[in-house]
């Protein structure tokens, strides 16, 4: 059953994003925070990476580029993370994919997921960023609300920068003025099999 239920999410996850794109607010972003912005050769670096949102949203997938010369992946830690659900997450030649969604819809600031690396040679948090496809969806209009806004948290200062990131348009949700039947035929049965699928989810 929990196959099932993991294939079943599989279907809901690609359908979010591959579906029609509605106007509505961007407010997703993304943080990548460590404990020290440097990262000295030996160590190992564990860097969270943190969604957030004011919207409810129950999917997400950030894909983070490393320099793969100074790091090495080791693992992904999603012990904790409210998005129970993995969705391949993978990782690998310079690229951490972390794609996981939940039943449940939250919103705020939540943990995705710790990734951990080996470092080789000396670099920073700042090298490591998002790259498409990076994604955020709405529970409740299933949608792309991903911002392309990526914060850096580092030390017990919590000093922080930001980062707008040049993402193209066809990943972003876009103005649909003239939508036409087809497009809202889609979007209504989407949000039916959504519905669908979920209430899968919460039969035992």
């Amino acid at each position: 059953m929990k196959f099932i239920k993991i294939i079943l999410f599989q279907f809901l996850f690609i359908g979010i994003f591959a579906g029609v794109v509605a106007a509505q607010t961007l407010d997703g972003s993304y943080t990548f925070s460590s404990a020290t912005n440097q990262f000295s050769a030996g160590s190992e670096a564990v860097v969270t990476v943190t969604v957030s949102s004011q919207q409810m949203i129950n999917a997400v997938q950030a894909t983070v580029s490393y320099p793969s010369s100074k790091l090495t992946f080791e693992r992904i830690d999603a012990t904790g993370s409210p998005f129970e659900i993995d969705l391949n997450s993978s990782a690998g030649n310079g690229t951490v994919m972390l794609a996981r969604g939940t039943t449940k819809p939250i919103s705020g600031d939540n943990t995705l997921a710790k990734v951990y690396f080996m470092v080789k040679q000396p670099t920073n948090l700042n090298e490591l960023t998002l790259i498409n496809p990076s994604l955020i969806a709405s529970s409740t209009t299933n949608k792309n609300i991903f911002s392309g806004v990526a914060y850096y948290k580092s030390g017990s200062t919590g000093s922080e920068s930001v980062r707008q990131l040049a993402l193209p348009p066809h990943y972003l949700p876009t103005s649909t003025t003239n939508s036409t039947p087809t497009t809202a035929s889609q979007g209504s049965w989407i949000s039916r099999f959504i519905s669908y699928v979920l209430s899968i989810f919460h039969m035992q």
